[in-house]
């Protein structure tokens, strides 16, 4: 199922930010499936 606008299904959004540009490392594979975000207070 895909939702146009998951706000609306009360859905919450969590922002993205960028954290490393792939095309500016050398021998970076061109796709990655996910990366874990692992801190202090979280684990994804």
């Amino acid at each position: 199922m895909q939702l146009d606008d998951p706000t609306t299904s009360g859905v919450p959004v969590l922002s993205k930010q960028l954290v490393v540009d792939l095309g500016r490392v050398a021998g970076a594979p061109g796709q990655i499936q996910g990366i874990p975000d692992v801190t202090g207070r979280q684990a994804a």
